[in-house]
């Protein structure tokens, strides 16, 4: 048994001979679930095949002299009962039927299309299949019942020239979204490589190729924003050399900057100048900058900066002996050293000169040759890369090769020069390009390919997208949903005066065949439903009955990865109508979210409504079933106890009025009393007065047809005029019969203390609730006492007859 973990968790039984007695009584309990009942039983039925095979392969004590046979019945308690599957209620039922009618509308016009699309590519006059897209061969494989395997599909993609496209890896253009068009090109133009890109916008490498090659948008906007962004950084250039001139000229140190040196010396007075050249044109450059033209000239070392010469700003080269200078002119090498320690801080403290001339020199050579446009500056097959930038060699015009070292591109001191050179090469590459007459990019257009389940589901629909057909169809007609499932193409018969007949067979029945008269016409009813799906599905019906398919004839044929074939609504990982409900949001009646549905409940739905709408008349659902069969598995539903409940109390309240009306309590005029009697019982007037006034009277009550009894043949005296007058349509009750009706009841009483109980109260009990709790509850307490009265006094003189066949005569 699977699931004898569950029974024996402790896994203490490791044998059929251990499931003795004990174990099966331990299990026998009074309060069972369905479950544990049907676990004893297959027990049972184990134990009761292992001692069929081999006696002593079971336990001994299951056969004992004294307790008996264990194995000769399964419980010592009733089995219990099963709680019917309810239907689902009008709220539920309305939610599923809209979510499945918004899902059909897609569905049918998508399949009208692919017919109508199929149905132009079978003309004759259509050009041979080798030119046709893939898709259309597809089709064309499809609707004669070849499926088409994946080798086949490649195939097609080669014949149309789609070598970059595959069978597992074609992306279309509405896989491409308007921002990753726009991000994407913004992003290239700037210089932005391709697997940057795709990191940046989390996009696949597929898609960004799609862009490049199927995308208009996107090659247009690129084009855009190249042209866009060579002119910025032509622009940028111009700005940058201006900010340079500026600086330049803002650089150079005053004729005679010392002027104002009152030292008697020459020599100090000419060493002071020097210095003060220097300080001024390091503030500059520490405030504003150092020029491009001037990176490498000197290291921000004090003894460089003591032996930097620069004959433009009237700089010459100094004693390096630090200590000196530091003697004689304190304030100017204090000075010196503040703006060094500034400078080292802002581009290094070792600062290498010969790496920082060759930078700038290759960054101004591409700032020339941008705004110049001289191309023949550039070697042969100039690789406009940073890489390549890096190997660019051409001594005559001092410009070296460069460390390809990682740090170079991020170090704190080069990385602006490095992006710098980046923007460069990019816009010079664009200009290049353009100025070369190199052809534009153009976008092939999207070839017709789709893969082969994309065109299967052009045919006929798929597995989901027949589960709201299903729903639809379960939920409007009467019939099982296992018997739905096996609906063949020729269901529908004898169309007429709105209704057509449904052939189906049941599984549980022999598939034996049975036929449903329901409603037909649009696709609200089961008809006109059922001709859609056919609809549907006819170009797969053709296909499989090209390919001579089993499952051919079948009314529920969907479609699949690669072809056509019966659908059961059944898949291994998730169920489709659990499926369904992700899809669309259905609430249940206590406010929670359906996780799925449950089709089994359809046809009792379908029930449930036309027995509210019939009143609760139960012969309603008997209609395909016998009355015990409606009865308990239609009618006792949950759902449907609110309508019971009404009838009961419809039921109970007709009841006490009939009562109310037959029992005459009042000291009204005979006339009036008859009057009203007549109206509620439907009885002539005169005969309603006769047994008012007393003429029509019997032992406990007045007659108002004495001579057409329930109990008799119309004409003849009543049969029975004693107890039964009680229950019976013709009795009155007047206070003349109160004293009779209290003997009655006393009697009775009596009676229960001489008979068994389950006697009194299937014979007598009846007799006096209907005294005791319609009759005198209508009549006041004096009526009663005097009646009271009449029975216990000397005045007595009509003692009750006791007829010998009511059993109370002694």
């Amino acid at each position: 048994m699977s699931s004898m973990d569950k029974i024996d968790p402790e896994q203490q039984i490791q044998s059929v001979a251990q499931l003795d007695r004990t174990f099966l009584d331990s299990m026998d309990q009074p309060a069972m679930s369905v479950s544990q009942w049907s676990k004893l039983c297959i027990l049972i039925v184990v134990l009761r095949a292992a001692r069929k095979m081999s006696p002593h392969a079971v336990a001994a004590n299951l056969t004992d002299t004294t307790l008996g046979d264990r194995l000769a019945y399964t419980s010592r308690y009733q089995k219990p009962a099963t709680s019917p599957r309810d239907a689902y209620s009008a709220y539920v039922t309305r939610q599923i039927q809209e979510a499945a009618k918004a899902e059909i509308g897609p569905v049918i016009e998508r399949v009208r299309g692919g017919a109508a699309r199929l149905k132009d590519l079978q003309k004759p006059h259509v050009s041979q299949p080798a030119i046709l897209s893939p898709a259309d061969r597809t089709l064309l494989d499809l609707a004669q019942g070849r499926p088409v395997a994946p080798a086949v599909f490649s195939r097609y993609l080669r014949d149309a020239r789609c070598t970059v496209l595959t069978f597992r890896s074609y992306i279309t253009g509405a896989d491409i979204g308007d921002d990753a068009i726009i991000h994407a090109s913004h992003l290239i133009a700037s210089g932005w490589t391709k697997d940057d890109v795709r990191k940046e916008l989390r996009i696949s490498r597929r898609v960004l190729d799609a862009m490049f090659t199927h995308c208009p948008e996107f090659l247009d906007r690129l084009s855009r924003y190249e042209t866009e962004s060579v002119a910025a950084v032509v622009d940028g250039t111009k700005r940058r050399r201006a900010e340079d001139e500026e600086l330049w000229e803002a650089s150079i140190p005053p004729v005679q900057i010392g002027d104002d040196i009152d030292k008697p010396t020459e020599l100090w007075r000419r060493q002071e100048d020097q210095l003060r050249r220097r300080l001024h044109v390091l503030r500059i450059w520490d405030d504003k900058g150092i020029p491009l033209s001037r990176f490498g000239d000197l290291s921000f070392g004090v003894r460089s900066i003591l032996t930097w010469e620069e004959p433009v700003f009237g700089i010459a080269p100094l004693n390096r002996n630090f200590y000196t200078y530091r003697r004689a002119h304190p304030e100017s090498m204090m000075d010196i050293t503040t703006v060094a320690r500034s400078l080292t801080a802002r581009y290094g403290k070792y600062f290498r000169q010969d790496l920082a001339k060759k930078t700038a020199t290759k960054v101004l050579e591409l700032e020339r040759i941008l705004l110049q446009e001289d191309w023949s500056a550039l070697p042969p097959n100039f690789h406009f890369s940073f890489t390549g930038w890096l190997q660019w060699d051409d001594p005559s015009r001092s410009i070296h090769k460069l460390s390809s070292s990682g740090l170079f591109v991020n170090d704190k001191r080069y990385g602006p020069i490095a992006k710098r050179a980046k923007e460069l090469l990019r816009a010079i590459e664009l200009k290049y390009r353009a100025l070369r007459s190199e052809p534009a990019r153009h976008a092939a257009p999207l070839v017709d390919i789709m893969r082969p389940s994309e065109v299967a589901r052009m045919l006929c629909p798929t597995m989901d997208e027949l589960t709201p057909f299903m729903a639809i169809l379960g939920l409007i007609c009467q019939i099982d949903y296992s018997s739905l499932k096996t609906l063949r193409r020729d269901c529908l018969e004898s169309s007429a005066n709105g209704y057509v007949n449904i052939k189906y067979r049941k599984s549980r029945d022999n598939d034996r065949l049975y036929t449903q008269r329901e409603r037909d016409g649009g696709i609200d009813t089961p008809g006109g439903l059922i001709r859609l799906i056919l609809e549907l599905t006819e170009p797969a019906h053709i296909a499989l009955k090209s390919s001579g398919d089993r499952h051919q004839d079948y009314l529920w044929l969907a479609s699949y990865r690669a072809g056509f074939r019966l659908c059961t609504f059944q898949h291994p990982v998730r169920h489709p109508w659990w499926r369904f409900c992700d899809r669309n949001i259905i609430i249940s009646d206590d406010g929670k979210m359906l996780d799925g549905l449950e089709p089994s409940r359809f046809r009792k739905t379908v029930k449930a409504h036309k027995y509210t709408k019939s009143g609760g008349d139960i012969f309603a659902l008997a209609d395909d079933h016998s009355y015990a069969v409606a009865r308990d598995h239609y009618a006792n539903l949950p759902s449907l106890e609110e309508l019971h409940d009404e009838a009961v109390v419809s039921g109970l309240g007709h009841a006490l009025a009939d009562a109310a009306a037959r029992v005459i309590a009042g000291n009204e005029p005979p006339s009036k009393q008859a009057a009203r009697l007549s109206e509620a019982t439907g009885q002539p007037f005169a005969s309603c007065l006769a047994a008012i006034q007393g003429s029509e009277d019997v032992w406990l009550a007045g007659c108002v047809s004495f001579h057409s009894s329930p109990f008799g043949l119309p004409g003849e005296a009543c049969p029975a005029p004693f107890s039964e007058c009680l229950h019976c349509n013709n009795g009155i009750f007047t206070s003349r019969k109160l004293p009779n009706l209290l003997r009655y009841a006393c009697i009775l009483r009596e009676r229960r203390q001489t008979v068994h109980e389950d006697v009194w109260r299937t014979i007598y009990k009846p007799d006096l609730d209907r005294i005791e709790l319609q009759i005198l509850p209508q009549f006041t307490a004096e009526q009663i006492a005097r009646a009271t009265t009449v029975i216990h006094g000397a005045a007595d003189h009509d003692p009750l007859f006791m007829p010998p066949s009511v059993g109370l005569t002694s």
